[in-house]
């Protein structure tokens, strides 16, 4: 029988539904849109206070949308 291996690997957890969770492991940053997201939320609850969070996130894709590809890598590049 050959010598079991020391190295980590990554292991999974599962929680019911749904595919296993991976633990460990580096974590991605946040994406652009998720920057501009969480700047334009608080106006936006400001604005119209008894939005739902659904209308709020229909007014955040609009305006993601209506930017265009230069002012999209700023917020990235610049946040």
């Amino acid at each position: 029988m050959p010598p079991k291996s020391k190295a980590k690997k990554a292991t999974t957890v599962s929680k019911g539904k749904g595919a296993p969770k991976k633990v460990g492991g580096t974590k991605r940053g946040p994406s652009a849109f998720l920057l501009f997201s969480s700047e334009k939320r608080p106006g936006i609850k400001k604005d119209y206070p008894n939005a739902t969070f659904g209308e709020i996130a229909r007014i955040v894709g609009k305006l993601w949308t209506e930017l265009s590809e230069e002012d999209k890598e700023v917020i990235l590049f610049c946040s």
